[in-house]
């Protein structure tokens, strides 16, 4: 499943298709759901740089696939540094990744970038 697919304005009926198609117990797995509380993306939007237009509350997401009749089984926070721009994130990169695994599993991730959800299918 691709990025794009949050954002698409039939986001109900791509959710349907998906659960028809997988199998019973099948997993969607989604690696990066852009978060409303995520600092980042308001300092970009702010900045004029790259940024989600459609973001999630986490309770948001989870109804959604719950509605959706997924189980979701794996709800975490993650990505607390910037990732864009490449040419400023690419040179600090190392130091990012020592804040991303550190700030995730502190209260801070409150604030983190994205959401990585397991969510399985329900009959």
């Amino acid at each position: 499943m691709c990025e794009i697919f949050w954002t698409q304005p039939l986001i109900e009926t791509v959710l349907a298709e998906v659960h028809r198609v997988l199998k019973p117990d099948g997993a969607l797995c989604i690696s990066y759901l852009p978060r409303k509380w995520a600092l980042v993306e308001h300092a970009a939007k702010l900045l004029g740089h790259g940024y989600h237009e459609r973001l999630w509350g986490d309770h948001e997401a989870r109804r959604f696939l719950e509605k959706g009749r997924f189980a979701v089984k794996d709800f975490r926070r993650i990505v607390m540094a910037p990732q864009h721009p490449p040419e400023f994130s690419n040179r600090w990169q190392t130091l990012f990744n020592l804040i991303d695994s550190a700030a995730t599993r502190l209260p801070l991730a409150t604030f983190a970038h994205h959401l990585r959800i397991v969510a399985f299918k329900r009959s």
